[in-house]
């Protein structure tokens, strides 16, 4: 991750390239190396985090570097002049232990992984968190080979992708095999990340309550009302006007209409809590002016779960 260029970003393919990876040595020098099974390869890269990967550059400019390479598949001249993605604040290439101690360590911490940093384990020699190796950054490569299986991807796909020399490495690790690959691989991590093709990045400030069931009889109509703040949208469902929102999220920069669709979602995806499931979601909004970016209104058209069946009956 931390050797990662821009131009290893091949989006009209849809893939990333791993060309190399970041290491640093006993004595704190940084250079580069070939990746895992010191060969090249590409992965599947999903239609919702692709733009992420382009918006990353807007708030932290990539920095141009040269340094010495190891090992195999080297330029003749030791040397490897590239851009990385990622470098620390001061622009430097990022040292994994710091970034483990300094970023990892407390992201664990407050999701309830692992105990708050203690003082009394610190030392001059830094220290203070516990050691926890089994929750190390390595587990998210097994949480995306999960993902990837669960999704019925290929075995042998999946090998490719991780950097396995033998399928069958990767089969007795993850003890799965589903056929087909490429598709359902790109939009697995999309599914798993609540992301989707065409949908933006939300956070779920209020959820939908489960206690009172949304719908009442066979049809329903509710509202989705979005207020534009700077580059994100507050999006909540309402009954009617001035009515307390059933349920609200925060939506990442978007149209109104890519807004609203994310909305749209994220209701679908809660068809327990609405009592029923989402028949359409269509944008009420009037076009903005030139002087204001207007609020978006969302017709929400529910069927409850005794009709639902007979709605999916006719579309089909």
């Amino acid at each position: 991750m931390f050797g990662l260029s821009p131009s290893d970003i091949d989006k009209s393919a849809e893939e990333l390239n791993i060309r190399r990876q970041l290491q640093i040595d006993k004595h704190g020098r940084p250079y580069f190396k070939l990746p895992k099974g010191n060969k090249e390869r590409s992965v599947p890269l999903s239609a919702g985090l692709s733009p992420s990967l382009e918006e990353y550059p807007d708030d932290f400019k990539p920095v141009r570097v040269t340094l010495p390479w190891r090992g195999p598949g080297g330029p003749e001249s030791g040397e490897l002049t590239t851009t990385l993605l990622m470098t620390t604040r001061y622009g430097n290439p990022i040292n994994q232990s710091s970034w483990n101690y300094d970023a990892w360590k407390p992201a664990l911490a407050a999701a309830g992984l692992i105990d708050p940093w203690d003082r009394s384990r610190a030392s001059h020699h830094r220290g203070g968190w516990p050691a926890a190796r089994e929750l190390g950054f390595h587990i998210t490569r097994h949480t995306y080979a999960s993902v990837q299986l669960q999704a019925g991807e290929s075995i042998v796909a999946l090998s490719q992708w991780l950097g396995h020399d033998d399928p069958g490495f990767t089969l007795r690790r993850y003890t799965h095999f589903m056929p087909d690959d490429g598709r359902r691989g790109r939009s697995a991590i999309d599914a798993w990340l609540g992301l989707g093709a065409g949908l933006l990045p939300y956070e779920v400030l209020e959820p939908l309550g489960t206690q009172e069931r949304l719908l009442v009889g066979e049809l329903g109509l509710l509202y989705l009302v979005a207020v534009p703040k700077g580059a994100e949208w507050t999006v909540s469902l309402v009954r009617g006007p001035g009515q307390r929102p059933l349920g609200q999220i925060l939506v990442s920069r978007g149209t109104a209409d890519r807004v609203l669709e994310t909305a749209g979602a994220w209701l679908r995806a809660n068809g327990p809590a609405l009592g029923g499931q989402v028949v359409e979601v269509k944008n009420m909004s009037e076009p903005p002016s030139a002087k204001r970016v207007a609020a978006a209104l969302g017709r929400v058209v529910l069927a409850a779960d005794v009709a639902a069946d007979f709605l999916a009956a006719l579309a089909a």
